[in-house]
């Protein structure tokens, strides 16, 4: 029964949502890390994001099974608590996207 590790979030599978693993790529997984706003945090192996963390631009098309996969590229941006900093934007080289970074409101 996996939640979700975004502060927060009481969204877990129980409650009918899909998680998301933290990528496996370093550079990914210190995107995702930052966007989440968590400073001196590291994921376990069974942190998980829940799906309405991702906007829908970083989703693929819906598989004929009614499922859907996050792109490669993918990355959360979407927080309760959190206000989208436009002018602090994080480059990933190895799919060149633009990824902004939010910052913790305090």
């Amino acid at each position: 029964m996996p939640g979700c590790c975004i502060s927060g979030c009481t969204n877990s599978t129980v409650k009918g949502f899909s998680m998301r693993s933290f990528p496996t790529d370093p550079q990914r997984r210190a995107l995702w890390i930052t966007n989440i706003g968590k400073p001196n945090w590291e994921p376990k192996a069974h942190s998980r994001v829940c799906d309405v963390h991702f906007s829908k631009n970083m989703w693929e098309k819906v598989r004929c099974d009614g499922k859907q996969k996050l792109k490669c590229n993918a990355v959360p941006t979407i927080f309760p608590s959190h206000q989208l900093d436009t002018n602090n934007l994080v480059y990933n080289q190895n799919t060149e996207n633009l990824y902004s970074t939010v910052f913790l409101l305090f």
